[in-house]
């Protein structure tokens, strides 16, 4: 049943054993496994069923490190922010929940063999038809040291909006309220602090109801789940979770930069896996890595690289094109299809060089490919969200965010650029010129290509000294209080975090059925 909450009462109470808050990819897809559990479930999001302004204005925040905008990198509607996201897919690894001595702060307190069980259905709920993330046999590869820079795959969601997805499933489920409009404001807890007693809700200022649940899960995202454990104060002045000061602290994201070029000979071109073509049973796109030897041998952090024609979003005609062709290949026509048309013949010239490139057709002294490249953050405090002294219309404090890159993460991308610049003279491949940039860091940090991946800020550790949540996603001291989606990652990885939440989220999900019946 789906029910727009400004209808309810004023202060009307609803009682429900499992109450997620937040409906994107992580609360939809726990919202999906407790469906037919017998478990009375109440599945709480604060936007509507499409984007309004008004809605999305709840998001604004002020941005004091290197450039993120709360409001624009987040969706605040069914479905959250996997209505913009891209669909790119890649699962992490066992070496990714390893503690590395070289990486401080990282580890995952829980078993890989845990989260890879989960992945089956986190491909399933993500629309992923190939769980194979290895290029195919007999795929032409670069001619790379694959002990130095392995090749690898990428997998792509159609790319799966959650809230159009999945929601027809939701509102058929007997044991599930959805309710929309419904602003979490408050978490408040019993009286000896050891677990949440109930919720309190805005529909519009001043106006609202509460919940009574058996369990509470918090499925905001990458910052708001900080901002709301920060915010609710008025029991424990330092936000609830936050005893060691460690909620919103290890913000991490996926910041793009290219720090190197490769200036192809005349008439080459890349293989074919390396150009978005359609590999086996699903659409794909190779990329290289750093090698998990090499990141122990020069003491990096996980790092990825894609070759792109003008860069990785490439110039708007381009983009728009891609975006056309996408969907489809989908079956679909893309939503603004109108506006995609129009860019595409105003930068037709563009796609044309593109189009000519991709086929190796292109004349000149050789094509020039930008290597895009997507880092994997070492765990920093010092990067955090915080609250500010300005409120939203419902009184909830906006965030501060100061999310910042050390020269750790410098360190990770020089490592990859020359690698590769001497791997692209020794095999022939061209010439490589590595970006001013990182040659001499003197200027500083150039402009990036931002990501909107918001990780770590209620991380994951054995003690609460260490994190925010346990091992099963529950907040440290509270009972009955979890976190779902990827600000429980302690690191990112170099992946994209959707298909990894989901996963996460499955897991969470097979503990709460163990709840039974009240």
């Amino acid at each position: 049943m789906w029910l727009d909450a400004r209808q309810l009462r004023e202060g009307q109470v609803l009682d429900c054993d499992v109450c997620i808050v937040g409906a994107g990819a992580a609360g939809i897809t726990i919202a999906r496994e407790l469906a037919g559990s017998g478990l009375a479930v109440l599945l709480a999001e604060a936007g509507g069923a499409d984007y309004d302004d008004a809605s999305q204005a709840f998001y604004k925040g002020r941005s004091i490190g290197l450039g993120l905008d709360p409001e624009t990198t987040r969706l605040r509607q069914l479905g959250g922010s996997t209505n913009h996201w891209g669909g790119r897919s890649r699962p992490f690894e066992a070496d990714d929940f390893a503690e590395r001595p070289w990486v401080p702060n990282s580890g995952w307190p829980i078993p890989y063999a845990e989260f890879a069980a989960c992945l089956p259905r986190a491909l399933e709920a993500c629309e992923i038809a190939c769980a194979e993330f290895t290029p195919p046999p007999g795929a032409v590869l670069l001619p790379f040291d694959p002990a130095l820079l392995p090749s690898d795959l990428w997998r792509f969601s159609p790319p799966t909006r959650f809230g159009e997805r999945w929601g027809p499933e939701l509102e058929r489920a007997a044991n599930l309220r959805l309710l929309l409009r419904a602003s979490l404001v408050e978490i408040g807890l019993v009286d000896g602090l050891q677990a949440v007693a109930g919720l309190r809700f805005a529909t519009a200022p001043g106006r609202g109801f509460h919940v009574r649940p058996r369990v509470t899960v918090l499925a905001c995202g990458g910052l708001e789940n900080a901002r709301l454990l920060l915010a609710s104060r008025r029991q424990v002045t330092t936000g609830i979770g936050n005893g060691h000061d460690m909620v919103g602290r290890f913000l991490a994201g996926h910041p793009i930069w290219e720090p190197l070029e490769i200036q192809l000979h005349a008439g080459d071109g890349l293989p074919p896996l390396y150009t978005q073509a359609l590999q086996g049973c699903s659409e794909g796109e190779g990329m290289v890595r750093l090698s998990r030897s090499l990141q122990a041998i020069r003491r990096t952090t996980a790092i990825d690289a894609a070759f792109y024609d003008g860069g990785q979003f490439g110039p708007p005609g381009v983009r728009a094109a891609r975006r056309i062709v996408r969907a489809l290949q989908h079956g679909h026509l893309p939503s603004q299809l109108a506006t995609d048309l129009a860019t595409v013949l105003g930068d037709l010239d563009s796609v044309v060089r593109a189009g000519l490139s991709r086929t190796g057709l292109a004349g000149g002294p050789g094509r020039t490919i930008a290597v895009s490249v997507l880092v994997e953050q070492a765990p920093n405090p010092d990067s955090r969200v915080t609250l500010g002294d300005e409120a939203d219309a419902f009184g909830v404090p906006r965030l501060i965010i100061d999310w910042r890159v050390s020269e750790s993460d410098r360190h990770t991308i020089r490592v990859l650029a020359d690698v590769m610049a001497h791997e692209v003279g020794r095999t022939g491949l061209g010439r490589a010129r590595i970006a001013d940039w990182l040659a001499d860091p003197g200027p500083g940090w150039p402009h990036h290509g931002n990501s909107a991946h918001h990780v770590g800020t209620t991380r994951m550790a054995a003690r609460p000294e260490d994190g925010v949540v346990d091992g099963d996603c529950r907040v440290h001291g509270i009972d009955n209080l979890f976190v779902a989606g990827s600000s429980v990652f302690p690191t990112g990885g170099s992946v994209h975090p959707t298909l990894n939440l989901v996963a996460l989220a499955i897991r969470l999900a097979d503990h709460l059925k163990r709840l039974g019946p009240a």
